[in-house]
This record gives C-alpha cells, structure tokens and sequence, in this order.
C-alpha cells in the first residue's frame, strides 16, 4: 500500500518539498511527537525511505481527553491534601470538571444539610448563586428531571445544549414567563 493512499493522515517530507494527501491536507507539519489542531490530537511518527521521510499521524485524541481527565484528578487530590475547608476542594473539582468535560461551560456542586441543599461551588454561573438554597420541592424535582429516588442518591444531572435549553424553556412556561 502507497502511505500517501492510507486511510490515516501522511506526509511525505522530502528536501524541498512536502507532499501531502486528501486527509491530511491544511494540517501543519509537527515539530514534536505529537500534534494539536484544534479538538484534535495526533501522534506522529517519522519513517526514513529512500524518497523521504514518511509523516504518519495517529488520532489519539480519545487518550489526550483522558490522560486531561488524569492530570486534573491528580490536581484535585493535591488540592485535597492543601485545603484546609471543603469549600476550597470543591471550587477546585468543579473547576477541573468544567475544564476536562468537552464541550463543559458550566457546573454546580449542592450540599445537603437536613432538608435543604445548598450551593457550595459553581463554575461558569454567577458569585451570588452561592448563597443559593433549595429544599426538595416540585418545582426543584422538575428541574433536576431525573425522579425523586435518583435525586436523593445524589445522582448528578448532565445536560447539554440543546437539552439544556428545552429545560430553561419548559420551566419559564411553568411560571408563566
């Protein structure tokens, strides 16, 4: 098989110029190991022949996602060994899983005390939210959106885009706004 006809980005660098195929054209040329375009995350490896040197690129960006998710755990339970308030450590884990989820631009963790929870760290929403308090009340049940058991397990609610907006939505309607 010709690399230049692979179904995998290559190049081939020769002296004065760098050919390129269809799936690798407009990517530039890495100067490392790996190689970042975009949400995109390739490892490159280099093939001496005699007409040049192969470029081949390997997506890896399923393992770049993971080896973040790694990195930021690893700074969470540094911030968990720092901290001397629970505040603190948690304004620091929210801000990682904002930082790590893709396509994350917000998040909020709530705390129970008795029959009340409360806001004690948010990312990407308002200061004056921590100062929040709900209590286990229908309309809070129907914006959480996944029954009352699931609630009570703390089970965390993701929505996203589109989703997301339909709640806001539907909630506004229910107040009548």
């Amino acid at each position: 098989m010709n690399p230049l006809e692979a179904p995998y980005p290559a190049y081939l660098v020769r002296e004065t110029e760098v050919v390129r195929n269809s799936l690798a054209e407009g990517l530039p040329l890495p100067q490392g190991d790996t190689l970042e375009v975009g949400t995109k995350t390739y490892q490159a490896v280099r093939l001496p022949a005699p007409e040049g040197t192969y470029l081949l690129l390997l997506e890896v960006s399923h393992l770049a996602v993971r080896a973040k998710a790694y990195q930021s755990l690893l700074r969470v339970l540094k911030g968990l060994m720092q901290h001397e308030k629970p505040e603190g450590l948690l304004k620091d884990l929210i801000r990682e899983a904002v930082a790590v989820v893709p396509g994350a631009e917000a998040g909020s963790i709530l705390l129970r005390e008795g029959a009340f929870f409360y806001l004690v760290a948010q990312e990407g929403f308002s200061e004056r939210l921590l100062t929040a308090r709900t209590s286990l009340e229908e309309e809070e049940l129907f914006w959480y959106g996944l029954g009352v058991d699931n609630w009570q397990k703390g089970r965390p609610r993701v929505l996203k885009g589109e989703a997301d907006r339909r709640m806001y939505q539907a909630k506004r309607a229910r107040k009548g706004l």
